[in-house]
């Protein structure tokens, strides 16, 4: 009789430890909506009024990870209390565990006061980074660690909806069109008892590394949200039902599966940022300087775990691709039109990679009409 096993693809260089932290990686910008703007801070919530220029803001419940305001509401999202990445496997009867994780989300309704919204139970559930409220009264999550199982199989993406009893429980998993979420694969036992195993799609395991391990921007919209990688200049666009839209690529880079892969390009954007008027400014590198630079000047290891390269060496390959490649290229990604397109520096932007600063700040303010100032090296 043949059983059915349920294991997770782990492989060399793509399960990462990077910190025991469950705080994403992933950056959060600015949000505008028609009346106001909004700061989602792990610590507080600010709410900037459109016309008096007034600031709301409410401090967030002790231990929250992530904050975000959606579907007219404002939200946290609670760490869990005690968290263990092996608890993310299944095994034979079910989740291993030595306890019962569990993970609380909070919402406010009018930035006065936080009340309970649920609870995330057990260790496939919970241990949720990253929260994006849905229309349908639906949650959509992301794991940084882990992945989330299913029937479906394997996501680090998933949609939970809440219960009578103010638990909350998984009803899907997120398709990334990347292909199956899940192989099997037969094999038999020394009892000579057979079993069909089913095995993570690596590329699942890839896009979470390549979005949580290395710099990753979230984009929240009126009507959807999209990450963005800006190691590999793509974007997943979702709608406001956690449904994946379109996948959108900058110079058509796209993981296989080889992770390592990954480290053979240069970072493909440098700076980006949400505008009032829900697109995206984005600053790039070259193709040329993508494509090519850590070909010829590796300034990065070949893989998440591969030794590093020396201070010296990197600083000096760094200088080298610069040279080679050190212009700057800008586009507008547009969610709503599914597409990304060149366009004009703008006014004061920077157009060679001599030229930035050393930080990872917003580069540009912006005034409620659209229009941009590209804030002086002196104020960043």
């Amino acid at each position: 009789m043949k059983r059915l096993s349920i294991v997770a693809f782990l492989f060399l260089g793509t399960q990462l430890h990077f910190a025991h932290s469950q705080e994403p990686r992933i950056d959060q910008t600015t949000r505008w909506t028609q009346d106001f703007q909004i700061q989602a801070n792990v610590d507080r919530i600010i709410r900037i009024d459109r016309v008096s220029g007034r600031e709301t803001v409410l401090k967030t419940p002790p231990g929250t990870i992530w904050t975000t305001y959606g579907e007219g509401r404002w939200w946290a999202l609670e760490s869990t209390l005690k968290y263990s990445e092996s608890n993310n496997l299944p095994g034979d009867g079910g989740l291993r565990s030595k306890e019962m994780p569990s993970q609380k989300i909070w919402v406010s309704n009018d930035l006065s006061r936080w009340e309970a919204y649920g609870s995330l139970l057990g260790a496939n559930d919970s241990g949720a980074s990253i929260l994006v409220p849905l229309s349908d009264n639906s949650i959509f999550l992301a794991k940084r660690f882990g992945m989330h199982f299913l029937q479906e199989g394997y996501s680090p993406f998933y949609i939970v909806k809440s219960s009578d009893d103010g638990s909350l429980h998984a009803s899907a998993n997120v398709d990334l069109d990347i292909g199956p979420m899940y192989s099997k694969k037969a094999w038999t036992t020394k009892d000579g008892t057979d079993f069909d195993n089913l095995i993570c799609n690596p590329r699942y395991q890839i896009c979470k590394n390549m979005l949580f391990e290395l710099p990753s921007t979230l984009f929240q919209f009126d009507d959807g949200f999209l990450f963005l990688s800006k190691q590999m200049g793509v974007a997943w666009c979702f709608d406001r039902t956690g449904r994946l839209k379109s996948r959108l690529q900058l110079f058509g880079l796209m993981v296989d599966d080889d992770f390592a892969r990954i480290f053979t390009f240069e970072r493909a954007i440098v700076n980006c940022q949400l505008t009032p008027d829900q697109t995206i400014l984005v600053a790039a590198r070259t193709k040329e300087a993508v494509w090519f630079n850590q070909h010829f000047f590796p300034s990065m290891p070949t893989s998440v775990e591969g030794d590093p390269v020396p201070p010296e060496v990197r600083a000096l390959n760094e200088g080298r691709g610069n040279d080679l490649n050190p212009n700057l290229e800008w586009f507008e990604l547009d969610p709503g039109k599914r597409r990304i397109r060149g366009i004009a520096p703008p006014f004061g932007a920077p157009t060679t990679i001599r030229e930035l600063p050393e930080t990872s700040a917003p580069w540009f303010t912006f005034a409620w009409d659209g229009s941009a100032r590209f804030r002086g090296w002196a104020e960043l």
